[in-house]
């Protein structure tokens, strides 16, 4: 997947994790655990500390360029701006 950002002229190329991520965050705001667990679901891999870490990745990716931001929470719920 590819994203466009019209007002800033980035482009961010996404693997298939974090587009996956960005697909479902962008249904509705979403803790870490939540989209660790729906990542399962979808891609069949098991919930394992890369995982958790390729989410935490993804999140901040999201968060520096723009298209997300976080409540600051402890478990964060994340969503799109």
């Amino acid at each position: 997947m590819v994203i466009y950002d019209d007002l800033s002229g980035d482009t961010l190329k996404l693997d298939v994790v974090t587009a996956e991520i960005f697909r479902r965050v962008q249904q509705e705001a979403a803790t870490s655990e939540q989209l660790a667990q729906h990542l399962s679901s979808v891609l069949d891999v098991e919930v394992d500390l890369r995982l958790e870490r390729l989410i935490e990745i993804a999140l901040e990716r999201f968060e520096v360029s723009g298209l997300m931001i976080s409540t600051g929470a402890s478990t964060p719920d994340v969503g799109q701006t």
